[in-house]
């Protein structure tokens, strides 16, 4: 869903939809674009949180893209439903700087596929399956 379509778009969401989002970044942004539609001034869509167990690892690298070290549970994620944003909670961010320029701290838009790496491998291998 395009930000330009967002208007007109209805949503269905099932169950694959719900767990994908709370696995893919892509798909979690659709989310929040659609989040931010409203009726009766509640979300059209909403997506229960993703406890950290539900991480299967995030995968950190080096410049030539060779996984340095893998961290299983690092942390889960939520759709602060208010700002419209993918929140991760469960890292310090002492240890995950902003360094992107105009990036508040605690902003991990430059980590998201670093921390779920694990479960967007998965996803990508389910959906070049089916």
């Amino acid at each position: 869903v395009s930000c330009a379509s967002a208007a007109t778009y209805t949503p269905r969401i099932s169950s694959p939809v719900r767990v994908a989002v709370r696995t893919d970044p892509a798909a979690a942004f659709a989310v929040i674009v659609l989040a931010k539609l409203r009726h009766k001034n509640r979300p059209l869509v909403s997506v229960p949180p993703a406890d950290r167990s539900e991480n299967l690892g995030a995968c950190f690298t080096d410049y030539d893209g060779y996984i340095t070290n893998e961290v299983k549970d690092l942390c889960g994620c939520y759709i602060d439903e208010e700002r419209c944003v993918v929140k991760v909670p469960d890292v310090d961010p002492a240890d995950f700087p902003a360094f992107v320029p105009g990036l508040p701290e605690g902003a991990y838009h430059v980590y998201d596929y670093q921390f779920f790496f694990r479960n967007l491998q998965k996803n990508v291998k389910e959906r070049v399956k089916n």
